[in-house]
């Protein structure tokens, strides 16, 4: 397999390293992988709470936030409707959890058996008949038109929290929250379905705080030459809703007659140093004039001691705000950015509350395959802390059961060994199993749980194999008749519950996008999944008028149709996938973040690796290139056949172990005390509850 190093501009190096504090091979790797603007770099460098972006972003968030407290407070029946993967349990639980604790009468819903994905008319019949007054959707709902027509004529409001991509026309529902919509104002689309929960949930505690539903005006005045500059900015849930900046010289105008006069409109007055700001508007305006100022500098002096008695620039140079936005030049920004910052702090029940649902968002997250960037590093990064220490009796058990009890979890072990057994429940049909045990109080209760879910895991692994095997010879005939295009199956054995482990494996194992189908009643379900290069949502599009469900992400998605649109389908596939354009997925080549020269590769360099941690979709561990180094020993291992090798390398200052797994082929030409070339990770190692630093090898050559 080829390597490829991208040049770089050493000058753009330095200077990232420089900006930001960083050493330069972090400056490298940051260039190497395009990470150079400042909102991108913050999410790196950044990993406290406040960095996340205020839910109220979201176009519908407050009238969402509104029509659930009505619902609680006049005590209406809400019913939660959410998915059956993990993202979607997770979903349900966080939210069901929190409305219980805000006394809501509340219950949840999660499509077992073989029901389709998403809402039908038969659940919203039921919940007419049990007498649900507020309907809120979780991972799920964006496309659910008819359905939630249904629900409002039976009285039912709907609130959609979901992060599906939309169809051409949105649901008639009370308010939908989705970072997708085609005109969403909020600044990152990535998040999970229980990613955006979190937001619903954080904005459901905030509404409980004095700041939620008032308008602020933040005010700065200051000098400049022979005249004043005074700076306003409006703010709604802390969310910026109007700017304004007036240069005025002294004795020119009247206050009334001014813009600043309408844009201040009788709402609130924030400054830093009342006194000063006054006189400096007595100076503009004459020394009767007056103005009602709330100064915050008694609560900065409160919250952040350090900044008491500072100038905004002081301020700004501490905080170093300008480094992640050139915006934050402007004092009338430091000041807005000081505001906020002493509001989530003093509102200390709104970090608490939304801390102790960071374990299920990681997990929800990493299901889901979310790109680990923006936003999403710190909900992950916070919610695997979380995760390490956690007091859920049900983790504690699930992690004691996969035997990860002697190591520090990281991204891979959740995502391998931890999200695939919670999906089972929900791919079996059961996915109020994985609900009840996240929601389970008890030691005793959640081992009986546990162990139901590892069995139903044992059973989606035999059925995917099952499903494998069944489908393999028809995948190949796929790919060969489509050109190397596409991937299609269709068997009617197939369990529903792993048509998408089976797609993916196929995309995986063809390099192309995969759909795998199968029959459940009178219905044809399917899943397809792809990577970049290929819209799924485009694809799905061409055949819209024979499916009766479909919707997804990007590279992942679902569909359904009445079985006697099946030849229709068949035939309308082979006749369109000639026409369409579909990029090769294929990746032969091995990206190197960093060559490291071998007199450098000491353990520290495991702090570089750990700041790009954590690791995931849009974020692979980092890949690193070392010539020159020698190989002391090694020896083939393995349990059946010697594939494997356990190595150790020589820098000339360090011995480094290392594992090369089904490495033993290429290993053959070459011999102990040998100068090689290796392309390799840097991983951790546990031996009785000992971490210890290796390589994984990926290749060597001499």
């Amino acid at each position: 397999m080829k390597w490829k190093k991208e040049k770089l501009d050493s000058g753009e190096v330095r200077e990232i390293a420089a900006k930001y504090d960083v050493n330069l091979i972090v400056a490298s790797i940051l260039v190497r992988r395009g990470i150079t603007a400042p909102e991108e770099v913050k999410y790196y460098l950044e990993s406290s709470l406040t960095f996340l972006h205020n839910p109220f972003l979201f176009n519908d968030m407050e009238e969402a936030v509104d029509r659930i407290n009505a619902a609680v407070e006049g005590g209406e029946k809400i019913k939660i409707f959410g998915d059956r993967d993990v993202d979607g349990i997770t979903s349900t639980v966080i939210l069901y959890e929190t409305l219980k604790k805000m006394g809501a009468d509340i219950s949840y819903l999660l499509p077992e058996g073989e029901n389709d994905y998403g809402l039908s008319g038969a659940i919203i019949s039921e919940l007419s008949k049990e007498g649900v007054n507020l309907l809120i959707t979780v991972d799920c709902g964006v496309t659910s038109l008819n359905e939630i027509d249904a629900a409002s004529e039976n009285g039912i409001d709907t609130v959609v929290v979901d992060h599906h991509n939309q169809r051409e026309v949105l649901p008639k529902a009370v308010a939908i929250i989705n970072p997708k919509l085609n005109d969403s104002n909020y600044p990152f689309r990535e998040l999970s379905g229980c990613g955006v929960v979190s937001k619903l949930i954080w904005a459901l505690y905030f509404s409980h705080s004095s700041f939620y539903g008032s308008t602020l005006c933040l005010v700065n005045a200051r000098p400049a030459n022979d005249s004043y500059i005074v700076e306003a900015v409006k703010i709604h849930n802390l969310v910026k809703t109007g700017q304004l900046m007036e240069n005025f010289v002294p004795g020119m105008v009247e206050f009334n007659k001014t813009r600043l006069y309408d844009f201040l409109g009788g709402y609130d007055i924030l400054v830093l140093n009342a006194g000063t700001q006054l006189n400096i508007f007595k100076k503009i305006f004459g020394k009767d004039f007056h103005i009602e100022l709330n100064d915050i500098e008694p609560y900065v002096k409160e919250v952040f001691p350090n900044l008491a008695g500072k100038s905004l620039l002081r301020i700004k140079e501490e905080r170093r705000l300008s480094v992640y936005s050139p915006e934050t030049e402007d004092e009338i920004v430091i000041l807005r950015e000081l505001f906020i910052s002493m509001v989530l702090r003093k509102e200390k029940t709104l970090f608490k509350e939304f801390q102790g649902y960071l374990d299920l968002i990681a997990l929800g997250t990493l299901a889901d395959l979310m790109p680990l960037v923006d936003e999403n590093r710190i909900l992950v990064k916070h919610g695997i802390e979380t995760i390490n220490n956690t007091k859920r009796y049900w983790l504690k058990e699930l992690i004691i059961r996969q035997k990860l009890t002697s190591r520090k979890l990281r991204t891979n072990d959740i995502a391998w060994q931890v999200s695939p057994v919670l999906n089972a429940a929900g791919r079996m049909g059961e996915p109020e199993k994985a609900a009840a045990l996240m929601l389970t109080e008890t030691r005793e209760q959640a081992a009986v749980l546990v162990d139901e879910i590892l069995n139903l895991n044992k059973k989606r692994k035999n059925l995917s194999t099952d499903a494998w095997n069944r489908v393999i010879k028809q995948a190949r005939d796929s790919y060969d008749k489509t050109g190397g295009k596409f991937v299609l199956t269709f068997d009617p054995a197939i369990h529903r519950g792993v048509t998408g482990i089976v797609a993916a494996r196929l995309s995986n194992n063809f390099h192309t996008p995969s759909a795998v189908m199968t029959r459940i009643s009178d219905r044809v379900v399917g899943s397809l999944r792809s990577r970049s290069g290929f819209s799924i949502k485009d694809f799905l599009n061409n055949f819209s008028d024979l499916l009766s469900n479909f919707g997804g992400h990007d590279f992942a998605a679902g569909f359904s149709m009445p079985s006697e649109n099946y030849e229709y389908f068949i035939k309308r596939f082979y006749e369109k996938i000639d026409e369409m354009v579909i990029p090769g997925l294929a990746d032969n080549e091995i990206y190197i973040d960093a060559e490291i020269p071998k007199e450098y590769l000491k353990p520290q360099i495991k702090s570089v690796t750990d700041f790009f941690e954590p690791f995931g979709e849009k974020n692979p561990p980092l890949t690193f290139l070392t010539r020159g180094i020698t190989l002391v020993s090694y020896e083939l291992m393995g349990k059946k056949e010697a594939v494997h090798v356990r190595l150790l390398f020589d820098t000339g200052t360090y011995k480094w172990p290392a594992v090369y797994w089904n490495g033993a082929e290429d290993i053959s030409g070459i011999s102990e005390g040998d100068s090689v070339e290796i392309i390799y990770r840097i991983i951790s190692n546990y031996y009785q509850n000992i971490e210890n630093t290796q390589l994984s090898i990926l290749q060597i050559s001499k």
